[in-house]
């Protein structure tokens, strides 16, 4: 079933080269709301309003960044060691839930929404902090972490080309990307772009992936 309401999201974690860093931790999180107005209902100059949820994260269990994931990422150390751990950081992004309305006070859903990720890699890390900091277990865990948009299967589907990448698309459908790569404020606003573009060619937007 198509979705109203795409919640993009993005996340960046602790990472090294040529050997990964374990585990991996986030150090920003952010995500974009973004409602899918009926093509019909939709004014050809109406501006494009997305709202927002931005963070930085203190990693724990690594708390010094690497130069690499420095550089790739553009967060630097002082970043992270002035920001919030994972569990104050996801607490904050329910309530941003509740407050634009997408789930009530016992974080049911009360929109027709799901998050869209460009691949499965940022809700799959994302969901063990929120279950392990906020639900005691997987059958209390709300459905909207367990099912996702992946916005890359979407758009082989509607186009028949495989993206590499989030700015494979932004190339593909002619959108210039703004900001920084691996930035996760940056990559998610691009990331709306995308579903909005692709909205607009009439494609729908249905969750493509789910855990048990």
């Amino acid at each position: 079933m198509p979705v109203n309401i795409t919640v993009c999201i993005d996340v960046e974690c602790t990472c090294d080269s040529p050997l990964q860093i374990h585990p991996m931790e986030i150090i920003e999180l952010a995500c974009v709301k973004k409602e899918l107005i009926p093509i019909e209902c939709e004014s050809k100059d109406a501006a494009q309003t997305y709202s927002l949820f931005h963070s930085y994260v203190r990693p724990e269990v690594n708390p010094e960044l690497t130069l690499f994931c420095q550089e790739l990422t553009g967060i630097m150390q002082s970043t992270v060691d002035n920001a919030e751990t994972i569990d104050k950081v996801t607490s904050k992004l329910l309530q941003w839930l509740k407050d634009e309305n997408l789930v009530d006070d016992k974080y049911r859903k009360s929109k027709n929404f799901a998050f869209a990720s460009c691949g499965n890699f940022d809700l799959k890390i994302l969901t063990p902090p929120v279950q392990d900091n906020h639900f005691r277990s997987n059958s209390e865990l709300p459905i909207y972490f367990k099912e996702w948009i992946n916005v890359k299967k979407i758009f082989v589907n509607h186009k028949r080309e495989w993206p590499r990448s989030l700015y494979h698309m932004t190339e593909l459908l002619g959108i210039e990307p703004s900001g920084r790569l691996h930035s996760a404020k940056d990559d998610c606003l691009n990331l709306a772009k995308v579903v909005e573009s692709l909205h607009k060619e009439g494609c729908e937007l249905h969750v493509t992936n789910r855990i048990q």
